[in-house]
């Protein structure tokens, strides 16, 4: 099961290339913009490092937000295309259900609460369960959603002010990791993964945006 898994929507842009839950290369663009121009480059070269070929992948795996507006849009334009291109499927996975908890594609038990920097002075938040989402998506400052959670038994806050946040509603368990705990195209592609091997419905992953908030414009640029 070889899967390409691209993230854009975030500060930065990556992608992984996952065999059986293997990850066997990685690639990010630290740069906050002008991934349009140079991804398809980049996982390429990836995959040569890697020694995987084109013929080789199965699967696409995209990113689809919350996030970025434009790094939303460059990172299923990317998926799609190399869909259209291979002749494979190509799925979806909210960004806040890979931080659920994937990084070893095992998703983490009991209540937990993924976050992703909104660049607008707050986070989007959702609560999963056993890797199932148990809310809507939050759109709101750190302060608010401590009031909005304060009654849930979380044992794991993850992602952008995780720890301001674990601070006070009392959950110990809030790694930021690196880039600021987002989401990236290991963890999507492991969605991906561990949904297949559970024969999950695949209508429910489809490569479409999920934004939940309209774009700035004029402002701060997505």
């Amino acid at each position: 099961m070889v899967i390409l898994g691209i993230e854009a929507s975030g500060n930065s842009a990556s992608a992984a290339v996952v065999d059986g839950g293997v990850c066997r290369g990685t690639m990010r663009l630290e740069a906050r913009f002008g991934h349009a121009g140079v991804l398809t480059e980049k996982i390429d070269a990836m995959l040569k490092k890697a020694g995987v070929d084109y013929a080789a992948l199965q699967y696409l795996a995209v990113g689809c937000g919350p996030g970025s507006f434009t790094g939303i849009r460059v990172g299923l334009a990317a998926a799609v295309g190399y869909g259209l291109a291979l002749g494979v499927p190509v799925y979806g996975v909210s960004s806040l259900m890979a931080l659920a908890g994937y990084e070893a594609g095992i998703c983490v038990a009991g209540l937990s609460l993924s976050l992703m920097d909104t660049r607008r002075g707050g986070v989007f938040a959702q609560m999963f369960e056993d890797g199932k989402a148990v809310s809507r998506v939050f759109d709101a400052p750190l302060a608010e959603l401590a009031v909005e959670f304060s009654g849930q038994k979380l044992v794991r806050i993850r992602g952008a002010g995780a720890r301001e946040l674990g601070a006070l509603l009392g959950v110990s368990d809030c790694p930021e990791d690196d880039h600021n705990g987002e989401s990236d195209g290991a963890m999507v592609a492991r969605v991906i993964a561990d949904a297949l091997k559970k024969g999950a419905d695949m209508a429910d992953f489809p490569p479409s945006p999920r934004y939940h908030a309209a774009p700035l414009l004029g402002g701060v640029k997505g």
